[in-house]
Parts: C-alpha cells; sequence; structure tokens
C-alpha cells in the first residue's frame, strides 16, 4: 500500500536551507514499529527545496509501505546556503537513535530545523 504524509517544516534558523535528510521509522496503527527489514527508510526534501530563513514548507512524501499509517521521523542532516551544515548525512540508525529526537508526523504535525541543540 501507499502512504501519502504532508510534512510541513519549519527553519526556524536565520540562513537559508538547501538540503535536508530524515530518518524515518515507519509505524503501524497502533504507534509500533511495522517491523522488517524496511521499517526505516531515509528521506530527503526535494521540490519544496529551498527553505528561506523563518519560513515553513509543505512537502507530500508517499511510502510504499503496506501497514504503515505514520512516521517518527528524526533530522539527520541539513546544509545551509553558505555551505555550513548540521548533523551527519552518513549517519547510521544505531547513530540517530542515540543522538535525537523523534517528531512522529501522522495527521498534522510540523517538525522544525534548529529547534534543538
Amino acid at each position: 500500500g501507499w502512504l501519502d504524509l504532508e510534512l510541513n517544516v519549519t527553519n526556524m534558523t536565520d540562513q537559508k536551507v538547501t538540503a535536508v535528510r530524515f530518518f524515518a521509522v515507519l509505524l503501524n496503527g497502533q504507534g509500533n514499529p511495522v517491523g522488517g527489514d524496511d521499517d526505516q527508510i531515509f528521506i530527503e526534501l526535494g521540490e519544496s527545496l529551498p527553505i528561506e530563513a523563518q519560513k515553513s514548507v509543505k512537502e507530500t512524501l508517499t511510502v510504499s509501505r503496506k501497514y504503515a499509517r505514520s512516521l517518527e521521523l528524526y533530522v539527520v542532516y541539513v546544509e545551509y546556503a553558505d555551505g555550513s551544515t548540521w548533523g551527519d548525512r552518513q549517519a547510521s540508525a544505531d547513530q540517530i537513535f542515540d543522538r535525537a529526537l523523534a517528531v512522529v508526523v501522522n495527521e498534522a504535525q510540523d517538525p522544525s530545523i534548529g529547534s534543538g541543540s
């Protein structure tokens, strides 16, 4: 099956964002990981980039997963217009779980860039 989620992303920094990479855990209707080898995926924003400073964008994510109803979303990597970066684009799942905060995306959640560390 297909899961369409509208992602509202807010850039809370004073710099233009040119790249964003998320790590997502696919969740079932009970809020638990769907299980199996493909319940964790990486997502990069596309059409909604760049994100101007202090602005929000919307992007629809279509996830091809039969039992997924929502995502637990982690911001892994952000690149800014001046070339500076935040996070680690190559981070493994274990590294992400150790140091990131999750945002559950289902009906209407707004992940924000720049609100943490």
